[in-house]
C-alpha cells in the first residue's frame, strides 16, 4: 500500500509548472501585442507631424507661384481697371504666406539656431504683399520706377519659386515618404536655402 502511494506521487506531476508556463506565454504576447500599439501610436503620430509640414510646405510652393504670376500680370497690365483686379487677386493670394512662416517656424523647432529671424520672413512678405497691391494705382502705363520694381520683384519671386518647387509634391501619397517628413528628411534642406535667400 505504501509503495503504490509512492509510486502515484512520483507519477504527479506539479501543476505550477504548466500555470507559470501558460502565464509567461500571456505575458509575453502582451508586451508584444502593447509594444505593437506603442509603435502604431508612435507612427501615426510622425505621420500626422509630417502632413502638417507637407501642408506648410505645399502652401509655400503655391504662394510663389501665384505672387509671382500676379507680379507678371501687373507688369503686363495696360491701364488701371486691370491692374485693379490683379492688385485685389494679390491681397487675396498674400494669405497663402501664413504657410511659409508656419514652415519656418517648423523648420526653427528642427534648427533653432539657423532659424532664428522668423521674423524677417514675415516683413519680407508684408513688404512684397505691398509692393503688388499698391503698385500701378494710376490711370496710363506704368512708369518707369514702377516698372523697374516689379521687374526686381519677379526676379526675385522666380528665385524663391525655383527653391520652394525643389520640394516633392507627390510624397503625400506615400505613407513611409510622409513619416520620413516628421524626421527633417526632405524639406528641411529645402527651407534653409529659402530661408537664406529672405536674409541676402
Amino acid at each position: 500500500m505504501e509503495q503504490q502511494r509512492k509510486l502515484e506521487k512520483k507519477g504527479k506531476r506539479p501543476i505550477a509548472l504548466p500555470i507559470t508556463l501558460v502565464l509567461l506565454v500571456f505575458s509575453l504576447i502582451g508586451n508584444v501585442f502593447l509594444y505593437s500599439l506603442h509603435l502604431q501610436n508612435t507612427q501615426n503620430e510622425k505621420y500626422d507631424e509630417g502632413l502638417v509640414i507637407f501642408k506648410a510646405a505645399e502652401g509655400t510652393v503655391l504662394y510663389f507661384q501665384e505672387m509671382n504670376a500676379k507680379a507678371e500680370a501687373l507688369l503686363q497690365g495696360n491701364g488701371l481697371k486691370e491692374r485693379i483686379a490683379v492688385q485685389y487677386d494679390s491681397g487675396a493670394a498674400s494669405a497663402k504666406g501664413a504657410e511659409v512662416i508656419a514652415l519656418m517656424e517648423k523648420a526653427a523647432a528642427y534648427k533653432p539656431e539657423q532659424f532664428a529671424e522668423v521674423e524677417a520672413v514675415q516683413r519680407y512678405l508684408d513688404g512684397i504683399n505691398d509692393t503688388l497691391t499698391g503698385i500701378g494705382s494710376y490711370e496710363g502705363s506704368l512708369t518707369e520706377n514702377d516698372r523697374a520694381q516689379l521687374e526686381k520683384l519677379i526676379v526675385d519671386l522666380k528665385e524663391k519659386e525655383g527653391i520652394a518647387a525643389s520640394f516633392n509634391l507627390d510624397i503625400v501619397n506615400y505613407k513611409t515618404s510622409v513619416i520620413r517628413i516628421a524626421a527633417g528628411y526632405g524639406w528641411l534642406e529645402m527651407t534653409e536655402k529659402l530661408y537664406a535667400s529672405f536674409l541676402k
